[in-house]
């Protein structure tokens, strides 16, 4: 876990962090107020708090003592109890976000004792590729430099391993669609042999196709309905578990779908009934009238 001791919080959530918070607020007005802490929200989940909860954070920072003959380096760890101001949206590794404020009153540390060991770069607009990298390779080799983290690799690492994931859904869309074309156009053929003899009386009578047909797509339309609704409100259940199943403790995967996606799912669903609506359709207007009049019920 990071702990991330804010200097300008809204310098910070414009430029580096988005402190977005669950209910829609920004997270950087805790940190102004003096509030608390805010803690990212797969940390919240594998340690099950909320706002308002509080939790015990292990600082451990580097000292040098120098001696008469060696500079020994000695680890201290320090315990403070902290209260949960909001849990932000973020989707790699664990943070803690806390004011320099809130940070001096729980430690007791003055202003001077304070020393900034992290440094946020942000690459200006317009900048090549070329002089990213040429700028890099001189911060990796800098003697003043302990660590050096370009946060654009970890994206391209991430977006890759998820291309093969996007290939996976695709199949399962598919494969879904041709699953509910069949399930749709067995349950209407059973239909039609059921009223083979309904069917064929309303044709002689001069009703017309598109009205005889009507007369086996409602119901087929009424399940159609029937499964969207269902399938939008189990989906997004499903989705949750999905989620929290594929991901690393450290890894947190988006858990809401876009309105786009349900509207998307609505229409391929729509599409395939009215697929098989038109094959039915097809279907009554090659019936053989006579045969199915005669047939014994």
């Amino acid at each position: 876990v990071s702990l991330s001791v804010v200097g300008d919080p809204d310098r910070f959530a414009h430029d580096f962090f988005t402190l977005q918070t669950g209910e829609g607020k920004n997270g950087q007005n805790e940190l102004k107020e003096n509030k608390g802490v805010l803690i990212t929200r797969k940390m919240a989940d594998l340690l099950h708090v909320k706002k308002g909860d509080k939790i015990r954070l292990q600082i451990q920072e580097s000292e040098e003592d120098i001696g008469e003959e060696r500079e020994n380096k000695k680890e201290e760890k320090e315990t403070i109890r902290v209260r949960v101001a909001g849990i932000v949206e973020n989707y790699f590794n664990h943070y803690v976000f806390m004011s320099q404020e809130e940070y001096r009153s729980l430690t007791g540390r003055k202003q001077e004792s304070s020393e900034i060991n992290t440094v946020l770069l942000k690459y200006r607009k317009g900048l090549s590729q070329a002089e990213q990298l040429k700028d890099s390779g001189k911060l990796a080799t800098a003697s003043e430099v302990s660590s050096y983290e370009r946060i654009g690799i970890y994206r391209q690492q991430i977006e890759n391993s998820l291309m093969g994931v996007n290939a996976a859904v695709m199949i399962i869309i598919v494969a879904a669609g041709a699953l509910a074309c069949v399930v749709l156009f067995n349950l209407t053929n059973m239909n039609i042999s059921e009223r083979n003899r309904e069917l064929a009386t309303l044709r002689v009578l001069g009703f017309h196709i598109g009205e005889t047909s009507s007369y086996v797509t409602r119901e087929g339309i009424f399940m159609t309905v029937t499964g969207i609704l269902g399938g939008l409100a189990a989906g997004r259940w499903m989705l949750i578990w999905l989620m929290k199943t594929v991901e690393a403790d450290n890894v947190m995967f988006g858990r809401n779908a876009s309105l786009r996606s349900y509207l998307i799912a609505t229409a391929l669903t729509f599409f395939v009934s009215l697929l098989v609506n038109r094959m039915v359709t097809k279907m009554i207007r090659k019936m053989d009238m006579v045969t199915s009049l005669k047939a014994v019920e």
